[in-house]
C-alpha cells in the first residue's frame, strides 16, 4: 500500500488553491466588466470650449468649473490640437499606452453643484453621474451630469510650472493631488480627480460657484493601465515603470509651485506608482534647500503587499523626510481579497502578506509612524473598493486629515491590535472637520451651529439631504473644552488643552454658578509604550467614581499624554488610547458616555519638558477633571 508523501499533499493543497484563486479572479473580472458595460459619456457635447463658455448656456446653471492640472505617463492620442487654451494646446486626450515622458496639461471639468442650503436639490456628496446615449447637452443635462469641456497639454515645462504656481497661490498656497488605480483609463480619472477636489474641499455656507478650494489646487498624476479588467497583471508593470516619472512630477510639485502642503490622495494599484517612487523622493527632498512643504499621504484601498510597504517605509524613515501617512482599509474590499490571491499565484507565494488596504486574517496594517483607519461598513459598490470616494463619511474623515484635525475630534473609536493603536470609523457619527475658524464664512461659532442646523432641516423637509454629507456634528464638546493647565493642582483655574499647546480664553461660567461648581482632578500614569491601565491607575478611578456618588456629574474631560520617546505621530495616537482607556474604565462604573469628553495631546504639554526622544514616567500619564453639578 502507498503511502502519501507530506510534500504530495501540500502541492496537491497548494494546486488547489491557485485554481480557485484564478477562477475567483475570472469570476471577479468578468463581473467587473459585465457591470461597467453600459456606454456612459464623460466630455460635454460641446467639448473643446471652456468650461466658463459652456456653462453660459443659462446663467443660473447649477454646475461649476474645475480646473485640474495634470502630469501623465501616458501617450496623447493622435488628435489634432483643436485651438489654444492660453499657452496650452487642447487636444483629444490620452489614451492606455507608456509614453517613457512626463507630458503636462490641465484639463476642465463642469462639475454639478453638491447639496447646501443654497441648493438642496443638489447632488450627495461621494455621488456623480454620467449621461448614457449621447453626450450630456444643454441647461438640464449640464445641471445633472458630470462632464469633460476641455484637455489642453504644454511642451513647456516651465510654463505649466509658472500656471500652476499661480493657482497654488490663489488656492491656501496647497496642492491636492490624486492618483488612482488599475483600471482607470484617463477621462475617468480626470472626473474623479475632480468630485475629490469639491467633495473632500466642501464647505456648506461657501457660495456653489465659487472656485476656491481650501485643501489646495486640484491636481492629478494619470499613469497608463490597460482600461480593461483583464490587464491587471501587465498594468502592475506599467504601475512600477511610471515610479520615475511621478518622483519628477513630486520634485515639480514641491519645488517649483510655492505649495506651503501637498495633500495626497492615492487609490489601490496607484499606491504601487507612489511606493517605488517615494524612497527615491524622500531622499531627494529631504537634501532639497526648499523642502518646508506639510505633505499628508492617504493610502486609500492600497493594492501594494504590506512587506513591500514596510520595505520603502525602512528607507524613508532612514531619511529626514516627514509626512504624515494614513491607511484606510476594510474587510469588505472584495477586489483587494482576489488581488492578495492573484498576486500569490504571480509571485510563487512570495507576496504573501496581504494588501495594505485589505484587512484578513491578520487584521488591520499597523505601523508606528501610520494612522490606519477600519472603514469597514462603509462600502459603496459590488467590490467594496471606491468608498474612498463614494461615502460620505469616509470623504469626511480624508478632510478632517489634510485640515490636521485631531483625531480625538474625528468620528473614530481607537482600537488596539497588541499594542499597537488603530481606528475604526463610527457611522453614528460626524466630525468637526472645518478649518481652525469653523468656516470661513462665519464669524460666530454660536450663529454657524445654528445656520447649520437651519440648512439641515430644510433638507431632509425636501427629502434630499444625505446625513453622511454633513461636517458638522456638535459643537458642544468643543465649547467646554478646558482642563487645569497643572495636573497636580487639583482645583487650579482651568486652560486650554487644544494641541499645540497654545492657551485660549477661559469661558466664562454664569455668576450664579460659578462659586457653586464643584471639580475634582485626578491623574494616572502608564507604563512606557502601553495604553492598558496599571493597577493603581484602576484604583485612582475606582476611588473617582466612589468620590461621585450622590453627586450630579456634568461632564469629565480626559486628557491623554506621552513622552517623547518615539514618533509625534504615534505619541498622538499612544495618547488618545490613554485617554480612552481611562473613558472605557469609568463607564464601566457607570458614568454615561455622553458626558466623557476625551483628547490626545501626545508629547505636546509635559509635565516635565525633556530632549526629544527621551523616556519620563511623569509624562506617560492622563489628566481626569470632573466638574459636579451645582447644589
Amino acid at each position: 500500500m502507498k503511502h502519501t508523501e507530506p510534500r504530495s499533499i501540500w502541492a496537491t493543497v497548494k494546486k488547489r488553491r491557485l485554481l480557485a484563486s484564478a477562477a475567483l479572479l475570472i469570476a471577479l473580472l468578468l463581473l467587473a466588466f459585465c457591470s461597467s458595460s453600459e456606454k456612459t459619456f464623460k466630455r460635454h457635447a460641446e467639448f473643446g470650449r471652456s468650461c466658463e463658455d459652456v456653462l453660459k448656456i443659462s446663467d443660473d446653471a447649477k454646475a461649476k468649473c474645475v480646473t485640474l492640472y495634470f502630469g501623465t505617463t501616458r501617450k496623447p492620442k493622435g488628435v489634432k490640437s483643436r485651438g489654444d487654451d492660453d499657452g496650452f494646446d487642447i487636444i483629444g486626450g490620452f489614451g492606455n499606452t507608456f509614453d517613457n515622458r512626463l507630458h503636462f496639461g490641465r484639463e476642465q471639468v463642469s462639475m454639478p453643484y453638491l447639496v447646501s442650503d443654497l441648493y438642496p436639490e443638489g447632488r450627495k456628496r461621494g455621488v456623480v453621474d454620467h449621461a448614457a446615449g449621447a453626450p450630456p447637452e444643454g441647461k438640464a443635462q449640464t445641471e445633472r451630469f458630470v462632464a469633460i469641456t476641455t484637455i489642453s497639454k504644454t511642451e513647456e515645462r516651465r510654463s505649466f510650472a509658472e500656471n500652476l504656481r499661480e493657482a497654488v497661490g490663489e488656492n491656501n498656497k496647497s496642492i491636492l493631488l490624486f492618483i488612482h488605480g488599475f483600471n482607470v483609463d484617463f477621462d475617468s480619472a480626470v472626473v474623479r480627480a475632480a468630485q475629490m477636489a469639491v467633495d473632500i474641499g466642501f464647505n456648506e455656507n461657501a457660495p456653489p460657484e465659487e472656485s476656491y478650494y481650501e485643501l489646495g489646487q486640484p491636481v492629478l498624476f494619470s499613469w497608463p493601465n490597460g482600461g480593461v479588467p483583464f490587464s491587471y497583471v501587465d498594468d502592475r508593470r506599467l504601475a512600477k515603470k511610471s515610479a520615475t516619472h511621478l518622483n519628477a512630477f513630486l520634485t515639480l510639485l514641491t519645488e517649483e509651485t510655492g505649495a506651503a502642503s501637498l495633500n495626497i490622495v492615492v487609490h489601490s494599484m496607484g499606491n504601487r506608482v507612489l511606493v517605488n517612487a517615494i524612497a527615491d523622493f524622500a531622499r531627494d527632498h529631504a537634501q532639497s534647500a526648499d523642502a518646508d512643504v506639510t505633505i499628508r499621504i492617504i493610502h486609500a484601498a492600497a493594492d501594494v503587499d504590506q512587506g513591500v510597504y514596510d520595505k520603502a517605509m525602512d528607507a524613508v524613515e532612514r531619511t529626514a523626510f516627514k509626512a504624515d501617512y494614513t491607511v484606510y482599509a476594510s474587510r469588505e474590499d472584495t477586489a483587494l481579497q482576489a488581488s492578495t490571491r492573484v498576486n500569490a499565484l504571480t509571485s510563487l507565494f512570495h507576496d504573501r502578506s496581504g494588501r495594505l488596504g485589505e484587512i484578513g486574517e491578520n487584521g488591520i496594517y499597523v505601523r508606528k509612524s501610520v494612522t490606519s483607519i477600519d472603514a469597514t461598513g462603509f462600502a459603496t459598490d459590488l467590490f467594496g473598493h471606491g468608498y474612498f470616494s463614494d461615502a460620505g463619511n469616509v470623504i469626511n474623515d480624508i478632510a478632517c486629515v489634510f485640515h490636521g484635525v485631531d483625531l480625538s475630534r474625528r468620528a473614530l473609536v481607537p482600537r488596539r491590535k497588541g499594542p499597537m493603536p488603530y481606528y475604526e470609523m463610527d457611522s453614528s457619527k460626524y466630525a468637526i472637520c472645518l478649518p481652525g475658524d469653523l468656516n470661513r464664512f462665519a464669524t460666530d461659532a454660536a450663529d454657524y451651529a445654528a445656520a447649520h442646523r437651519q440648512a439641515v432641516a430644510r433638507a431632509k423637509e425636501a427629502g434630499v439631504y444625505d446625513a453622511m454629507s454633513s461636517q458638522l456634528s456638535s459643537l458642544a464638546g468643543d465649547s467646554i473644552w478646558t482642563i487645569p493647565c497643572a495636573a497636580e493642582e487639583a482645583g487650579s483655574a482651568p486652560c486650554s488643552a487644544a494641541p499645540g499647546g497654545e492657551p485660549e480664553p477661559e469661558p466664562q461660567p454664569p455668576p450664579d454658578r460659578e462659586a457653586a461648581a464643584e471639580a475634582m482632578t485626578v491623574t494616572v500614569y502608564f507604563d512606557f509604550d502601553r495604553a492598558d491601565l496599571t493597577r493603581d491607575a484602576v484604583k485612582q478611578l475606582n476611588a473617582v467614581t466612589d468620590a461621585a456618588a450622590g453627586k450630579t456629574i456634568e461632564h469629565i474631560l480626559i486628557a491623554g499624554h506621552a513622552d517623547s520617546a518615539g514618533g509625534e505621530q504615534f505619541n498622538q495616537r499612544l495618547s488618545l488610547l490613554r485617554a480612552d482607556a481611562v473613558r472605557e474604565l469609568l463607564m464601566s462604573n457607570g458614568v454615561a458616555r455622553d458626558i466623557i469628553f476625551i483628547r490626545g495631546l501626545g508629547e505636546t504639554d509635559p509635565a516635565e519638558k525633556t530632549g526629544d526622544g527621551e523616556r519620563n514616567p511623569l509624562n506617560r500619564r492622563a489628566l481626569i477633571f470632573v466638574t459636579f453639578a451645582a447644589g
